[in-house]
């Protein structure tokens, strides 16, 4: 745990019209995007899978330059969100070998099983694999990425370094920290529930609990391995999975699995060291 105080406060502290402007535009995006699904033409044309994913794509990369333009003035730089080149071709890799690693577990136990090896229906055809992966890529991945970035690898430190001005406990500093940015992460989608999706309290409720639990997994993951592009894959397989082979196995499950235990040991792996405050300090970037 002292790593990862040191880690955190070795973080600069981003300008107050910064966070400002990120917290603004986190309720304002969100909420005016759903708000779109109030109108039946509109909702028309955005049920229509395309549309909407090319919708989303323009969204996410006006986020994106969004954070860029603001960042450059900002004391909280690429290597402070688990940007370095190093860091993102290793979160990558290890990404890349789990979903290798369980799709070839997957289809050896398909081998053995009654059924054979069947090619699943996301795979099945040329037009339904442009499908799976514009999806995977242009929706999924570029949301995992966004919300990773803003709840997990911004948010987390920042609102850390706010609360040790007031508290004198690092523990309950970062325990608020996590838990605050958390409930934001879960309320930030209850637009879609209100306004896309009419569903009753209940289930709101339910899926506001699922949500604040999923942001804590998340931060679990985020915690261990401080690289946000290991993040981003595991937080996209278990959205939208992309098995290969046709099975009963459920390959979100086996995928977190795998990743869980990545994340346990990601210290011991060689080339996997956890970004220290010594490299901030010295901004070894490459």
């Amino acid at each position: 745990m002292e790593k990862l105080y040191q880690y955190f406060e070795s973080i600069p502290r981003s300008r107050t019209k910064t966070l400002v402007l990120v917290l603004a535009g986190i309720l304002c995006i969100t909420s005016l995007l759903n708000l779109l699904f109030l109108s039946d033409k509109l909702r028309d044309v955005l049920d229509n899978q395309l549309y909407f994913v090319g919708m989303v794509l323009v969204v996410y990369l006006s986020w994106l330059v969004f954070l860029h333009l603001i960042q450059k003035r900002d004391p909280v730089q690429p290597e402070h969100l688990s940007l370095r080149g190093r860091d993102i071709a290793s979160g990558f890799a290890v990404a890349a070998f789990l979903y290798l690693a369980v799709t070839v577990a997957l289809a050896i136990g398909a081998l053995l099983g009654t059924d054979g090896l069947a090619v699943h229906a996301k795979f099945a055809t040329i037009g339904a694999t442009a499908r799976t992966l514009g999806v995977f890529t242009f929706n999924i991945m570029l949301n995992a990425f966004v919300e990773e970035l803003l709840f997990r690898v911004y948010l987390i430190p920042q609102a850390y370094l706010l609360l040790r001005q007031k508290i004198a406990s690092r523990f309950v500093a970062l325990l608020l920290a996590v838990l605050s940015t958390q409930l934001l992460f879960a309320l930030i989608h209850l637009p879609r529930d209100l306004f896309r999706f009419d569903v009753a309290l209940a289930t709101m409720i339910s899926t506001q609990a699922q949500l604040f639990m999923s942001g804590l997994l998340l931060t679990l993951v985020y915690l261990r391995t401080r690289n946000l592009l290991f993040l981003t894959m595991f937080h996209a397989f278990l959205n939208y999975g992309l098995p290969l082979v046709s099975t009963d196995s459920d390959f979100k499950l086996y995928y977190m699995i795998a990743a869980f235990a990545v994340t346990i040991f990601w210290s011991k792996i060689p080339g996997l060291v956890p970004v220290t405050k010594q490299q901030l300090h010295n901004h070894q970037l490459y």
